[in-house]
């Protein structure tokens, strides 16, 4: 694992009220990015999706793609 995924999902754990990404007048904190992310994995759980299987994600580069990369297993 890249030190940049262990820092990135250190802040996932490690939660707080800081901006992690904007996209045009949107924004996502550290807290909100790791919440959606846990209900994308939950999604795909509940959907029969398990670790190690590969999906597909069609998404512009937005909050949505970087929640679906970070909540991918």
């Amino acid at each position: 694992m890249t030190s940049a995924r262990l820092r990135l999902l250190h802040r996932l754990v490690h939660p707080s009220d800081r901006v992690a990404l904007r996209s045009g007048d949107r924004a996502l904190t550290w807290a909100a990015w790791g919440d959606a992310a846990q209900r994308y994995a939950a999604a795909l759980d509940t959907s029969g999706v398990r670790a190690g299987d590969r999906i597909a994600v069609m998404a512009s580069t937005s909050l949505e793609l970087a929640i679906a990369l970070a909540g991918h297993h």
